[in-house]
């Protein structure tokens, strides 16, 4: 196993990364850590000239990762709007799909410029690229300045892996901010020791939301349909 630090790793960060894989961790302090770690990449998003910013999640991370890196924003005053996918991960014939089968679109989305794809771990580009896709069909690609994907652990080489899945015109805008690159993965794809395996059970969930029976309504998103 071999975990390598980037630059933009303090103390702080390597401190939430290691709770996030402590045997044991109770869903309180993992939902902490990955908030604060959200927090900490929206503290080092380089700023730019085109705003309202995009980010886009994923249901399961909305409320710690990208709660965390919207309290960022807003302390440093970046007006942001937000997208939200329920997407249904899973394998079939070896091949890795994440249709969608939920969506929040923020009134006034469409006329983000610069977009960010948050994700807990980027293991692979099977949901980043399914979600940008879904974007991508709704606006014109050139109105798009710059696409960055942020997660505090990506696995080796997934930067190379997913521009390669776009052509030149979208791959060129691609920028990608992490505190941590992992080598190895389990025989199933997780990532080792990346966030400490699957998500949903270190969240409570006891599933992917998409596939709960009962529905899963984001708290940021609840806020903002219903205020």
């Amino acid at each position: 196993m071999s975990r390598k630090l980037t630059d933009y790793t303090t103390a702080a960060e390597r401190s939430d990364l290691d709770i996030l894989i402590k045997v044991g961790v109770s869903v309180s302090a993992y939902k902490a850590a990955m908030t604060r770690l959200g927090f900490s990449l929206g503290s080092i998003y380089p700023v730019s000239e085109h705003l309202p910013v995009l980010l886009v999640s994923t249901s399961e991370d909305a409320d710690f990762l990208t709660k965390g890196f919207m309290d960022a924003l807003t302390q440093r005053q970046i007006p942001f709007k937000l997208a939200v996918f329920w997407n249904n991960h899973y394998q079939i014939n070896g091949d890795s799909v994440a249709p969608i089968t939920q969506k929040y679109l923020q009134d006034g989305w469409q006329y983000s410029r610069s977009v960010v794809l948050l994700k807990s771990v980027i293991s692979g580009s099977c949901v980043v690229r399914t979600n940008l896709l879904a974007l991508l069909a709704e606006i014109d690609v050139a109105f798009l300045e710059r696409i960055l994907v942020a997660a505090p652990v990506m696995f080796t080489g997934e930067e190379a892996r997913l521009k390669a899945d776009f052509p030149s015109e979208i791959a060129n805008k691609f920028e990608f901010l992490t505190f941590a690159l992992d080598d190895e993965r389990s025989p199933d794809g997780t990532v080792i020791p990346g966030i400490g395996g699957e998500i949903y059970g270190h969240l409570g969930l006891a599933d992917q939301p998409a596939r709960l029976p009962n529905g899963y309504m984001p708290d940021v998103v609840s806020r903002l349909v219903f205020s």
